[in-house]
């Protein structure tokens, strides 16, 4: 499926951090909140560049991110989406194994990565 021509502002990791601690710290929010928007948004994006689309593939990482993968997922899963998730390690505590145990305990299944992974099809 071809893209949106829409640009889009990124910032690096340390950018992203500090802002999250500050919205923490200052603004009163729960990590757990910051997640639950973060995948919000990063669904309605999916949905706005992809309309067409109902097959994610999502890769996860361990890391707190790793935690808004899996919201994303679960997103899609209870949107009728065919989702797909594939898990770079495992997160040992807090809000991400949270989320990581949420998608499991509502069906979802995790591919564990390794060298022989095979990628399952998707269109996003």
């Amino acid at each position: 499926m071809a893209s949106s021509s829409r640009s889009t502002n990124l910032y690096t990791v340390e950018q992203v951090r500090r802002i999250d601690q500050a919205a923490i710290r200052d603004g009163g929010l729960p990590g757990t909140e910051l997640m639950q928007r973060a995948s919000t948004a990063a669904f309605a994006a999916l949905r706005r560049t992809w309309p067409q689309a109902r097959k994610l593939l999502v890769i996860a990482g361990s890391g707190n991110n790793g935690g808004d993968a899996f919201l994303l997922a679960r997103l899609a899963w209870q949107a009728q989406w065919e989702v797909h998730v594939i898990a770079l390690g495992e997160r040992s505590g807090g809000d991400a194994a949270a989320a990581r145990e949420a998608w499991t305990r509502d069906g979802g299944r995790i591919i564990v990565a390794d060298e022989q992974t095979q990628f399952p099809d998707a269109d996003v």
